[in-house]
């Protein structure tokens, strides 16, 4: 069964969203539906995420610092080898080059 277009939409946002912050380094990203994705210049060892929850992508969107958090804690979100420190660097690093969310952009 395809999936409504609602769970397409925030996916494909959340796939835009999370190309335009990763831009060093590699992000692997396993969504719930099983497909994955590549982010990043394909640099340095990969850090790997498994979206658990298929409301997971629109919530990280909406609220990512506290969504991010949310789901690693309760196990929707999953960082392959507890990689946290990967996880975080990769992400302060892009994060610090300037790369941020579009609405975040408009916030500044």
């Amino acid at each position: 069964m395809p999936p409504a277009t609602g769970v397409h939409m925030w996916d494909t946002l959340f796939d835009k969203a999370i190309a335009r912050i990763v831009k060093a380094g590699t992000l692997v990203v396993e969504m719930p539906d099983g497909a994955s994705r590549r982010y990043g210049d394909g640099t340095g060892d990969p850090v790997i995420l498994r979206l658990k929850d298929r409301d997971l992508p629109r919530r990280i969107l909406l609220n990512p610092d506290l969504a991010v958090g949310e789901g690693y804690m309760n196990g929707t979100l999953e960082i392959e080898d507890d990689d946290l420190y990967g996880f975080m660097g990769l992400a302060v690093k892009n994060l610090a080059a300037g790369n941020k969310f579009w609405w975040q952009l408009a916030l500044e």
